[in-house]
């Protein structure tokens, strides 16, 4: 899953006056090297471009399919986690701590600031899959 965790940054390219210089003197310069005209020289770069273009397609579709096939991989692990846990009767345990953490954090409600009721629920999580851990070493 390369993409899905390690995206790399995207390379923008702008277009200024420069570089619109830079492509007419080597059309020009292609042309007059291979007797063609100009013309020629631009068409045969569109056909340059579209074939660029089909190229990234595939690679974006690849990418797709790569961070697809991991997402899948992921939700098919937790699906297992779930099932294994409801057949070892520890879901009914987790569900219990859960009941018991959110009756406790009620109080977490009342905050006004998003990023104190962020770190609430993650000292909730935390605390969680703390009892959980134990739990699962006392089975």
């Amino acid at each position: 899953m390369g993409t899905l965790y390690n995206q790399s940054p995207r390379r923008y390219n702008l277009v200024e006056c420069e570089t619109v210089e830079r492509h007419i003197e080597w059309a020009a310069e292609v042309a007059k090297k291979h007797k063609v005209p100009v013309s020629d020289i631009i068409e045969m770069k569109k056909v340059l471009e579209m074939e660029r273009q089909i190229t990234l397609s595939v690679y974006d579709g690849d990418a797709w399919d790569e961070q697809i096939g991991g997402i899948g991989d992921l939700i098919k692990e937790f699906m297992d986690f779930i099932n294994e846990s409801m057949e070892s009767g520890l879901l009914s345990s987790v569900g219990k701590i859960f009941e018991k953490k959110v009756f406790d954090m009620e109080s977490a409600q009342q905050l006004q600031d998003a990023d104190d009721t962020i770190s609430t629920l993650r000292r909730l999580n935390d605390s969680m899959m703390k009892e959980l851990s134990e739990l699962r070493r006392s089975q």
